[in-house]
């Protein structure tokens, strides 16, 4: 089998328009795809009462039904490996990443103040595989 798109989405129209390349790529490649999604945790995971808990299960729930329409909406039928998880973005975005060993990385860019780094500068910097950042305006 060969390596992943490797797509990470926030569900943003931003993202959306990397879903969508990921998709092109994927599919031009014949490359598996893998939409991802990371949960940012309201305090310490490890150290979360139930109510933070079940605060947590509900965030992961809505992202799974949020993955599922973004695949209808961009797929046309092709199939995709999702997974989500809570951590803090980048940290847990670089482990998947190394996990996986994807061809290629996807995410959408919101670049507009490079004196601001943002999530997708921070994979881009720190990333041992290729990254595509898609900009907010690509159509």
């Amino acid at each position: 089998m060969s390596a992943p798109i490797f797509v990470a989405t926030d569900f943003s129209e931003y993202s959306a328009r990397a879903t969508m390349m990921g998709l092109r790529l994927a599919s031009v490649l014949d490359a598996p795809l893998m939409l991802v999604h990371v949960v940012e945790p309201v305090g310490d995971p490890n150290q979360a009462d139930k109510e933070i808990l079940a605060f947590h299960e509900q965030l992961l729930e809505e992202g799974q039904r949020k993955m599922q329409l973004e695949l209808q909406r961009w797929s046309g039928g092709r199939e995709a490996a999702t997974l989500i998880e809570i951590g803090h973005r980048v940290p847990t975005l670089l482990r998947l990443i190394n996990e996986h060993q994807p061809a290629m990385v996807v995410m959408g860019s919101r670049l507009r103040d490079l004196h601001r780094i943002g999530i997708s500068l921070e994979v881009l910097l720190q990333c041992p595989y290729p990254v595509l950042l898609v900009p907010h305006h690509v159509e």
